[in-house]
């Protein structure tokens, strides 16, 4: 594992980022990024998960030339490494071939549903448009997409689900989807989300044992624990 960067400019209801002060996106400079790859080169290492919130896709230019200058100087190291991404029309296929260049094999890219209404919900400050144009583009520059998605968001009905499904499906027989990991929306202590849960009063105790993300243990106004279930499998298995 590498981090490169800390910070992520979302404003997302259901993350932690609000509790942590939505602190401003901080770069490492590209020589110590050199350094920390290369020293993982010589203690063995073939393949690097680059651990940063956002690596790719912040508003502006200057994550990216910062991110092309790192990637110029590791891609002589021969290492391939991932990354997790933010989707939006700013990320070019340019900055993605000069990423697959130094060696990035996959991006894991925040997803969480293709439909507007619950992007919107969610405070996600992305349009589907977005998302469309970030898989296309990773997949032209060869760079392999792994979606994160969500089920039981704010305001999410079976409807939305239903489309994020069939968008879903569309997208794997384009070729656009390698990899997916499908969770549970859960309201975390201290995030917006929570707050809705607990003044509105559909708030769940969380179980004891296991990662939260990883059950089912809370319905929400739009969806039961049972249509949950039914809806995480379904994009478990969509396109497949």
């Amino acid at each position: 594992i590498s981090m490169w960067s800390r910070g992520c400019p979302g404003q997302c209801t259901f993350c932690g980022n609000p509790v942590f002060g939505r602190q401003a996106i901080r770069m490492r400079p590209p020589g110590r990024v050199y350094e920390d790859m290369a020293q993982l080169k010589r203690l063995g290492a073939k393949g690097v998960f680059v651990y940063d919130d956002e690596l790719v896709g912040a508003p502006g230019t200057r994550q990216t030339r910062w991110l092309k200058e790192c990637c110029e100087q590791i891609a002589p190291l021969g290492l391939t490494w991932k990354c997790q991404g933010r989707c939006t029309t700013n990320t070019s296929e340019d900055t993605l071939r000069a990423m697959y260049d130094a060696g990035c094999r996959a991006v894991m890219w925040d997803v969480e549903s293709f439909s507007q209404p619950v992007l919107d919900a969610m405070k996600k400050g992305t349009q589907e448009e977005d998302v469309w144009h970030t898989l296309r583009a990773a997949k032209a520059a060869g760079i392999k997409n792994w979606l994160f998605l969500m089920v039981g968001n704010a305001e999410e009905s079976t409807a939305e689900l239903a489309y994020t499904a069939r968008q879903l499906t569309a997208a794997v027989k384009e070729g656009l989807v390698q990899y997916r990991q499908v969770t549970v929306c859960t309201p975390v202590p201290g995030t917006p989300l929570y707050d809705q849960a607990e003044r509105e009063g559909w708030l769940a105790p969380p179980p004891e044992t296991g990662p939260q993300m990883a059950q089912v243990y809370n319905a929400t106004p739009w969806l039961s624990q049972r249509e949950i279930r039914h809806w995480k499998a379904q994009l478990e298995g969509a396109g497949l």
